[in-house]
């Protein structure tokens, strides 16, 4: 203490014991009382605020829906009466609390005073089932080549192609006009009838001959009477003749029967010709007249072979590709259409017989319907089945787009949604 300050402390000391009535106070209790009630204050006001906080911020409360994400985690849970379930995924929730809602997101700590139950859920359903595609322009194809390919969506297509191909079987099936039909090996008549000489098939996924209607085999026909005398308006016509007359442009083929004649495609008569085992006379020209003057019969079940072929192709490079719509397939070769990249499933075998890729648009998912029932296929190629109840919590309506017979099973297959499977409970 400096000498200049001794006395201005006498002077305090002596004013507190004034003040006090002690001669040993403190020479400013006023300061420190001046504090604790500055303290005092302080706190009071610190407590004020908290309490407004808590009425402005209250603690995280469960809302009243059927099904809640925590904000942090994007974990599911369901509500079942009283209690919070975690569930697999959002469809297994939509399953069990028929809500096409989308999740409340909720904090975490809004889970620690409710009531907690087993897990729930099917294990493998879809993460999300997807927007269904529309029925317009719906396009399923398949692909096979160094893999074989499903596309579902948008399809665009190439010129259509005959193609000699060989399912896993090995059978031996001509690809003409939207149909399939057997080919029967080792008959010399019908390979040359088909233009088929020398020519290697071409390897194909049961899937792909799955979008194709099987048509009768490319046998030969058996011909009643064949060799004995046609009806006399013919002339020297024999049964199992053809004949060939124009008719506004066009030439048509009729095969000579003892009852009269039967139309037929340039196809079958080269097959008739080809495969009759006797000698052939060739095709010979009748008048109209004389056709006009004959009955005409359908004896022959032909009406089901390609009119004609063009050319028919094999084994070689690119795809064959064949795109089905209700009502219109067409077949092609080169290049697959562009657009969806597939995703390879994990079952793929390459040159095998199944399936190694399915391609559907990312988020969206294809309701459709076969003979064996309803089916939601996702955007990783699976197929689940459906029932009533499940088409009505998923939101997904009462019109199934229509699938070509045969295609859906050869994707690989999923759980069957249904309520009952999805409430299933599970530790872990």
């Amino acid at each position: 203490m400096t000498t200049a300050s001794a006395p201005r402390f006498l002077r305090r000391r002596a004013a507190a014991a004034l003040r006090s009535g002690d001669p040993d106070a403190a020479e400013d209790s006023g300061a420190a009382a001046a504090a604790l009630a500055a303290g005092t204050v302080v706190a009071a006001l610190l407590a004020a605020g908290a309490a407004a906080l808590s009425l402005l911020r209250p603690a995280p409360t469960l809302p009243d829906a059927p099904i809640v994400m925590t904000a942090d985690t994007g974990a599911l849970y369901v509500r079942i009466g009283e209690l919070v379930h975690p569930v697999r995924n959002l469809t297994s929730a939509r399953l069990i609390t028929g809500s096409t809602d989308p999740p409340r997101r909720i904090a975490a700590a809004a889970l620690r005073e409710a009531g907690r139950g087993p897990l729930l859920g099917i294990p493998g359903a879809p993460d999300d089932p997807g927007i269904p595609l529309p029925a317009a322009g719906l396009t399923w194809t398949v692909c096979d080549g160094a893999a074989s390919t499903v596309l579902i969506g948008e399809g665009r297509t190439g010129p259509d192609t005959a193609v000699l191909a060989a399912g896993p079987s090995g059978r031996l099936q001509l690809i003409a006009d939207g149909h399939r039909h057997q080919v029967p090996v080792g008959d010399p008549g019908v390979t040359r009838a088909l233009h088929l000489d020398g020519l290697r098939p071409r390897r194909v996924s049961a899937a792909l001959l799955a979008l194709i209607p099987e048509r009768p085999p490319l046998t030969a026909p058996v011909i009643p009477g064949a060799g004995g005398p046609g009806p006399a308006a013919l002339g020297p016509a024999a049964v199992g003749d053809v004949l060939r007359t124009q008719r506004a442009g066009t030439t048509e083929y009729y095969l000579v029967l003892a009852g009269g004649v039967q139309r037929i495609g340039a196809l079958a008569a080269d097959l008739v010709r080809f495969t009759s085992g006797r000698p052939d006379p060739g095709i010979g020209t009748v008048d109209p007249a004389a056709l006009a003057a004959v009955p005409t019969v359908g004896v022959l079940a032909l009406r089901e072979l390609p009119d004609h072929l063009d050319a028919v192709a094999g084994a070689g490079p690119g795809e064959l590709c064949a795109a089905w719509t209700p009502g219109e397939l067409r077949v092609w070769t080169g290049s697959r259409p562009a657009g969806v990249r597939p995703v390879r499933l994990a079952g793929a075998d390459g040159p095998g017989p199944g399936v190694d890729a399915v391609g559907v648009p990312p988020g969206r998912s294809v309701y459709a319907r076969d003979r064996a029932g309803r089916w939601l296929i996702t955007d990783t190629g699976v197929r689940f089945g459906l029932d009533d109840e499940a088409t009505a919590a998923l939101g997904l309506g009462d019109d199934p787009v229509p699938a070509p017979p045969g295609l859906i099973a050869a994707l690989p297959a999923g759980a069957r949604l249904t309520r009952s499977a999805a409430l299933v409970a599970r530790d872990g």
